[in-house]
């Protein structure tokens, strides 16, 4: 039974949450496809993402979607959007970024940040002519993303132009900072727990360049000077942190940690095996989880390194995974290449 039964799948009381048992290991649930999934986010009730749209169209026909955690119909948000990208929620407002259409590849300039009410109503920018606004995140109310830069093209050459930056404002675009400029490609957001009166240490994964070995992790906290966590780091893609730590994964399907004190080198939680980069990584109290993009594997392991665990094997059903959210009983994440969102209980 413990091998086919969806509600004591591998051991007693594990259950699958409407996903089915093969093996004694629980099956994702695909709760939306026919899509083009870029990043998610989710709440108590919803899942939402974005849609980059499509390059017949010049990636101008992005959307943006919600379907609830639990399954059902998938209700479009917005719509015509110009490659929506990057993605938030807290109780009241959606946040997220938009790339800009396609035309113009090399030089990203026509970015924004922008802001939609949860009740309704019209969407408002944050923030315009934004250089590649790849991520977003909320905090306390405030909004903060990440520019990648800029990069100019010759003789069929991309040169990146080292101007990335960190930024901030309220909801409605006023108190405006910029946290941290000149950066290698700052892509990814995430908050320790450490609140000063001037508000919350923000840490950055910079990609450092496509593929790479110049990325690094970053940390900012109000009234000093942003500093280097880590340097060397081939390609991190995304972040997470809890009060002691900033974990990122690296590409070659390694998984890494760095303390925020800046005290030590960092530490190896999975060494980079062979495999892909990871476009999205959670932690909850005991484990560490992350995609691995492309054709590979959604799996997790201890916070404290140790055995790695995978969770599952990504099929045609699944492939390129982008972007990974979780609450305490399931993860989900986007399936670039077939379109679909899915969820897989932990």
């Amino acid at each position: 039974m413990l091998l086919t039964d969806s509600r004591n799948c591998g051991a007693c009381g594990r259950d699958c949450l409407g996903g089915a048992c093969s093996g004694g290991v629980c099956q994702p649930v695909i709760l939306a496809t026919g899509l083009s999934p870029a990043r998610i986010a989710i709440d108590a009730q919803f899942v939402y993402w974005t849609n980059e749209g499509t390059s017949a169209n010049n990636y101008t026909d992005g959307f943006i979607s919600r379907v609830p955690k639990n399954g059902g119909a998938p209700v479009t948000l917005l719509n015509n959007l110009p490659r929506p990208m990057g993605i938030a929620v807290d109780a009241t407002d959606l946040v997220f970024t938009t790339l800009g259409p396609s035309n113009v590849p090399y030089n990203y300039q026509g970015g924004t940040v922008r802001r939609l009410p949860l009740s309704g109503g019209t969407a408002t920018f944050i923030a315009t002519s934004q250089a590649a606004p790849w991520s977003v995140a909320l905090n306390a109310g405030t909004v903060y993303w990440t520019c990648g830069g800029t990069y100019t093209q010759s003789g069929g050459v991309s040169y990146y132009q080292h101007d990335g930056a960190v930024k901030k404002a309220a909801k409605d675009g006023s108190g405006f900072t910029v946290l941290a400029s000149s950066l290698e490609e700052p892509v990814a957001l995430a908050f320790p727990g450490w609140v000063t009166n001037n508000g919350p240490t923000v840490v950055w994964a910079l990609r450092g360049g496509f593929l790479s070995s110049a990325g690094g992790v970053m940390e900012y906290t109000p009234g000093l000077t942003p500093r280097m966590l880590a340097t060397g780091q081939p390609w991190p893609m995304s972040i997470a942190a809890d009060t002691d730590y900033a974990y990122y994964p690296v590409h070659g399907g390694g998984v890494r940690k760095v303390l925020l004190s800046g005290s030590a080198s960092p530490f190896v939680i999975r060494d980079t095996l062979g495999g892909n980069s990871a476009q999205g990584i959670v932690i909850d109290a005991t484990s560490v989880y992350w995609p691995e993009s492309g054709g590979g594997v959604l799996r997790k392991a201890p916070r404290g390194g140790g055995v790695t665990t995978d969770l599952h094997t990504i099929t045609n059903n699944t492939t390129g995974p982008r972007g990974l959210a979780a609450d305490a009983q399931a993860l989900y994440w986007v399936a670039e290449f077939s379109g679909s969102i899915l969820r897989l209980a932990k």
